[in-house]
């Protein structure tokens, strides 16, 4: 359904209940726009309805509108008997506490992390919520000297409830990178890398980039180049992801695959937008053509030796 072909005049009349299951139909084919507006006349009606609120906060999320993320929740939270009458109030706190910095972040997870433990949450929930204080503490607390075993400790509880917890094993990564230990790290990305080959459907483009990037960082380039394939076929509109598919290509020496998706790059409407990425997108095609001048002259020089064995 494109935006053009609603007639927002009859989503107005609509019933409450009719409304909220046409944002959710929304939501569900990712026309995310529309279904986000869709949610605002729903909540404008109905603010006290915390279970549409997590959903339209799920839309944000998705869409990656962190401030409006947190202009929705913030005027809920100083009304702690409305959250927590929800029973996965613990999930708006995980959302509302990825849009804030530092101690205040982990403050906001800590008590999540409660009231999913009093109503008996997923393992998987509250082992990304540990493996989120992790990346708090490797990330705005790197500084202080207590982070390091702070950090570890988090992780160590993420696995103590989800002992394959690969948020937990993105953070042990990357703990062991700041270390200098490459070996633990390319351990750590092995057993992300099994997990995902059978479960990506279940994890966000987000993380599947971040493993990707780690990836070719270790030099794992044919797990990376796999891991990004599958990206880019879920999202084949993506700068970023088709530049680090492109980026692991040419570190592998795949030129001339890595050339078709860096031109690919170049033409996609709004590739622009994302400076860094358009930069680096160009110094990889430059790069690219080097490569494949030095191959035309090896081939060259490989032409001449073979002639001058036969004279």
């Amino acid at each position: 359904m494109e935006e053009s072909t609603i007639d927002w005049d009859k989503v107005t009349a609509m019933d409450n209940e009719t409304l909220l299951q046409f944002a959710n139909d929304l939501y569900e084919a990712l026309h995310l726009e529309q279904a986000k507006s869709a949610y605002q006349l729903y909540l404008k009606r109905n603010h006290k309805n915390i279970e549409a609120l997590d959903q339209y906060t799920d839309c944000l999320e998705q869409m990656g509108l962190v401030d409006e993320l947190q202009q929705a929740l913030t005027p809920y939270l100083n009304q702690q008997d409305l959250i927590t009458s929800y029973e996965h109030c613990y999930k708006l706190l995980f959302k509302y506490a990825q849009t804030q910095q530092g101690k205040q972040a982990i403050q906001i997870y800590e008590y999540g992390i409660q009231l999913a433990l009093q109503r008996n949450a997923s393992k998987r929930d509250i082992g990304d919520a540990f493996a989120a204080i992790a990346e708090v503490y490797q990330t705005d607390l790197l500084q202080f000297k207590e982070s390091e075993q702070t950090c570890t400790d988090a992780i160590n509880n993420a696995f103590k409830y989800d002992p394959l917890n690969l948020d937990a094993f993105l953070q042990l990564a990357n703990f062991h990178l700041n270390k200098e230990d490459e070996e633990a790290a390319k351990k750590d990305l092995r057993v992300i890398y099994e997990k995902l080959e059978h479960e990506m459907e279940e994890y966000d483009e987000d993380f599947i980039l971040q493993v990707g990037k780690l990836l070719v960082e270790v030099e794992l380039f044919d797990q990376a180049i796999k891991i990004l394939r599958m990206l880019v076929d879920r999202n084949a509109e993506d700068p970023e992801s088709l530049y680090m598919l492109a980026f692991a290509l040419w570190k592998a020496q795949k030129y001339e695959e890595s050339s078709k998706i860096v031109n690919g790059i170049l033409q996609l409407p709004d590739a622009k937008e994302d400076q860094e990425i358009w930069t680096a997108t160009l110094e990889l095609k430059d790069q690219l053509e080097k490569e494949t001048w030095m191959d035309v002259e090896d081939e060259e020089q490989n032409e001449l030796q073979k002639l001058q064995q036969l004279e």
